[in-house]
């Protein structure tokens, strides 16, 4: 903004997804005459509510990471990400790091804002981390990461699901490892099934628990 007053010359830098959930935005500010910055939020329905926690300005780093990373084409192996260029300048490259728990890094470095990404596992979520290289210089890793899902496929070789890393649930929230699926045999809406910490082989890891209520037959004569 050019000013303090409703009056003033606005231009918008970001659009963001207002939620009860915290998330962190950065927004780099482009070089202006303009000396002032603000939330601005439209009124829409019933009065609205906006939550607003640690509000930096600061200087920006020398080499600093793309903003707004997205996927698309996303298959059981294969991605697209793509990304704004750094307000940086001299970035002479980009590097990216696809990384799941338990699973090897996928990395590469391109010299655009896209990259056509292979060799990842079905079924699995992976955090995309992308970082600027001026030169000689790497920048830091984006401070938070994207999130893509692969498509489930045929097992056709060894496998193995230790539950380790699907969020754990509750029986108003069950919960299953990605391309799994918990069937309700029993015909009653009292059957559940989701993962759990409790009574799991390893110390510390998680299992999968489903409870069956007793099932009774009438019969008339």
């Amino acid at each position: 903004m050019d000013g303090t007053t409703a009056a003033a010359s606005k231009t918008l830098l970001q659009t963001i997804n207002l939620t009860t959930d915290w998330t962190e935005y950065i927004v780099f500010l482009p070089v202006t005459t303009d000396d002032y910055f603000a939330f601005s939020f439209d009124r829409i329905g019933t009065a609205p509510y906006v939550y607003l926690d640690d509000v930096y300005y600061e200087d920006m780093m020398p080499c600093a990471f793309p903003l707004n990373i997205d996927s698309s084409a996303v298959t059981a192996t294969t991605a697209t990400i793509s990304w704004d260029a750094s307000f940086s300048s001299g970035v002479t490259t980009y590097e990216y790091e696809l990384r799941s728990v338990g699973n090897p890094t996928i990395s590469g470095t391109v010299t655009g804002t896209t990259a056509n990404v292979t060799g990842l596992l079905p079924g699995m979520i992976y955090e995309v981390h992308l970082r600027s290289v001026c030169g000689a210089n790497e920048g830091d890793w984006t401070t938070f990461p994207h999130y893509i899902e692969t498509s489930c496929a045929v097992v056709t070789s060894n496998f193995f699901e230790g539950f380790d890393y699907t969020a754990t649930g509750t029986s108003s929230n069950p919960t299953a490892p990605l391309c799994w699926t918990y069937l309700n045999t029993t015909g009653g809406t009292s059957a559940y099934g989701y993962v759990t910490t409790t009574a799991t082989r390893t110390p510390g890891g998680k299992g999968y628990y489903t409870y069956r209520p007793l099932q009774r037959l009438v019969t008339y004569f």
